[in-house]
């Protein structure tokens, strides 16, 4: 199992473990990186700056309040589109698995070109196709309006992961158990909270736990 596990092993202290570990400790220095000075030990200071910081909290709340908006969104939207797409052929599936999934592929410095295209407020395409009603919205320059346009063009990128997820997580679900509900009279809605919710509960713990760290760790779209 040892060599099995050696080349991600590697890999994972290569470039997590260890950057992880370095990054810890540079926090206890103060270290001017372009000053021929050497490092000096700081302790707890810089952790003490950081919280007494106004840009820090702010910036901790606004990563909260992405948070709050864009993770029980795009759970929502991705169990949505599962649930459509179980229902589909399975003929025609893989091709609505595909198409709700290729934005993922993107990397998050196109997705950003493309999407910054779409909220540019002269130019971009959004006001362009509402310039005719005379409507023109600052998508990004308003702030009671950047953090939704943040939240949806990360619902955008983001959804096909966890709907590919849960869609798997469906079709694990044994179909003897709506066979067996659609004999004693349950209607679909039924079924859905009483043997499709609870059947997903681990699938639905996963996807959401890896979208609270994602969104935690948000900087892409942002930036």
């Amino acid at each position: 199992g040892y060599l099995f596990l050696a080349p991600y092993a590697t890999l994972f202290v290569a470039f997590l473990a260890v950057p992880l570990g370095y990054g810890l400790v540079l926090s206890f220095y103060e270290w001017e990186m372009l000053s021929p000075a050497p490092p000096r030990f700081a302790g707890l200071e810089n952790y003490a700056e950081a919280l007494q910081s106004g840009y820090f909290r702010s910036a901790l709340w606004a990563t909260f309040r992405f948070t709050i908006m864009a993770v029980p969104l795009t759970i929502g939207v991705a169990l949505l589109a599962a649930l459509g797409i179980n229902t589909v052929a399975a003929g025609r599936r893989g091709f609505y698995r595909a198409a709700y999934f290729a934005p993922a592929l993107i990397s998050i410095s196109v997705a950003g070109l493309v999407w910054r295209f779409f909220y540019q407020g002269e130019f971009g395409l959004f006001n362009a196709w509402m310039a005719p009603f005379g409507v023109r919205v600052p998508w990004l320059t308003d702030t009671r309006l950047a953090m939704k346009s943040i939240v949806f063009m990360t619902l955008w990128w983001t959804v096909g992961g966890p709907m590919v997820v849960l869609l798997a997580g469906l079709h694990q679900i044994p179909k003897q158990l709506y066979e067996a509900a659609s004999i004693d009279g349950a209607n679909a809605w039924r079924q859905f909270w009483h043997i499709t919710i609870p059947q997903l509960r681990p699938v639905l713990l996963f996807v959401t736990i890896m979208n609270i760290i994602g969104s935690f760790q948000v900087f892409g779209q942002v930036f």
